[in-house]
This record gives C-alpha cells, sequence and structure tokens, in this order.
C-alpha cells in the first residue's frame, strides 16, 4: 500500500518531520520524501522492530538527512543544457540576463551556474550577464533589442514571465526557465515562456521506486541516481 502526502492535502502547514514520524507510526517499509532545502535535517525513524526505516529522497539533495538513495539532477549535466539551449535561443546575437538564485551560495547552483558559463563564455555574438535582480528598468537600459532571460529555478522563471507581462519594453524579450509546476507550463502554453527546462516527474517516481524495492530485497541501492532532463519547446 501507498499512501501519498503532498503540501496540497495532508501535509499543509506539517513539517517534514513530523511525516517522518508518521511513517514510524504506521510502520513504513519505506519512504520516499521530496526535500525542498538542501540544509533540511531530519531526525532517523525506526520501525517497530528497531529496524531504521530507508528513505530515498528526490528535490534537492540534503547531505544531513539518512538516505539510501538520492534520485535527482545532476546540476553540471543541467548546466550544459541550459547553456546550449541558449546559444540555440540567439543565433543572431543579443544579449542574454541570467536571473541569478537566492541560494546562489549552494553548491547545487554554483555548479549549475559554473557549467552554463563554460559553454557560453566561448560564444562571441551575444553579451550575457548573471544578474541579482532583473526588473524593468535594468532592461530598459539594455541597448540590444534581443534579450533573453533566464531563470534557473521555478521561482525565478515565474518572477521573469510576471515581469515579461508586466513591462511596457517594446524590445524582442524571450525567456527560457525551469520548472514543470502548473504556474511555468501555463506561462509556456501562453507563449511567455519560451521553453521550460525539467525533470521527468514520472522517471524520477519509477527510479525511486525502483531503488526503495532494491533496497528492501537486498540491502543496498545506488546511492545517487541522475534524473532525466526534458526539454519543453511551447509556443514558436
Amino acid at each position: 500500500m501507498v499512501e501519498l502526502y503532498v503540501p496540497q492535502s495532508h501535509a499543509e502547514d506539517v513539517s517534514t518531520q513530523s511525516l517522518f514520524e508518521y511513517a514510524s507510526f504506521v510502520n513504513a517499509d519505506g519512504i520516499i520524501a521530496y526535500i525542498s532545502d538542501p540544509d533540511e535535517e531530519i531526525e532517523p525513524v525506526k520501525k517497530i522492530n528497531g529496524e531504521s526505516i530507508p528513505t530515498v529522497t528526490i528535490g534537492q539533495f540534503a547531505a544531513n538527512i539518512n538516505q539510501v538513495s538520492y534520485v535527482g539532477n545532476s546540476y553540471w549535466e543541467l548546466g550544459q543544457v541550459f547553456g546550449n539551449e541558449i546559444i540555440s535561443n540567439i543565433k543572431d546575437g543579443g544579449a542574454v540576463l541570467i536571473q541569478a538564485p537566492r541560494n546562489i551560495t549552494n553548491i547545487n547552483y554554483s555548479n549549475l551556474t559554473n557549467s552554463m558559463l563554460t559553454i557560453i563564455k566561448k560564444q562571441d555574438n551575444f553579451s550575457y550577464n548573471v544578474v541579482n535582480n532583473i526588473d524593468e528598468i535594468l532592461l530598459q537600459s539594455i541597448k540590444n533589442n534581443d534579450i533573453l532571460l533566464v531563470g534557473l529555478t521555478e521561482e525565478d522563471t515565474i518572477k521573469l514571465a510576471q515581469l515579461y507581462n508586466e513591462t511596457r519594453s517594446s524590445k524582442n524579450i524571450g525567456i527560457i526557465g525551469f520548472g514543470n509546476n502548473e504556474t511555468c507550463q501555463t506561462y509556456l502554453s501562453k507563449g511567455t515562456v519560451k521553453e521550460l527546462i525539467s525533470q521527468n516527474p514520472k522517471k524520477i517516481g519509477e527510479s525511486a521506486i525502483r531503488e526503495l524495492i532494491e533496497y528492501r530485497n537486498k540491502k543496498y541501492a545506488n546511492s545517487y541516481v541522475v534524473s532525466e532532463l526534458l526539454i519543453n519547446r511551447g509556443v514558436k
């Protein structure tokens, strides 16, 4: 039997630690947990017989969680994909503005940004900048009429899409973002966002279950599984 707890229902305002303790209460054979904060710390939980409950994590990798496997991004590979998509979307030149994630000091996003820059810095037909805050004033100050905005997180992708809808600029602005949630998909379908790069949620789920069963049957699992990336190109 599988029980699902998501923020929109049972888990509203309930801590991740409380959900882990609930898994212990029901004597679960395993846990698959979505982690949104890489600094998350969770006390290990046990079954009634004292055995530790194996945990597979998805989302952000949190080193402080006792997990048998993590299924998620290779941030270096993700950066390579972003870099190549930037190049293919600004072939005729222009300016690229990359919104720096708020947690850019996190090693994951540092790897992503460094990987992306190793790709695009080889190009000489466009300029690029990693910016702490992209706003309408900055857009108006760009001399080039062709501007490509890049959001590396779902939050930043939505922010850039909202900026695009609110700006009165006559410039040709495109957006490449990251994410697979409903809001991001809506902006993609409307043409506000040109491309969304995301994980393949179906493959992540399959891998997480596979690793959990592997651990239950053989007492070992792959400690790190790289998830497949999707590139969803919207309205041309």
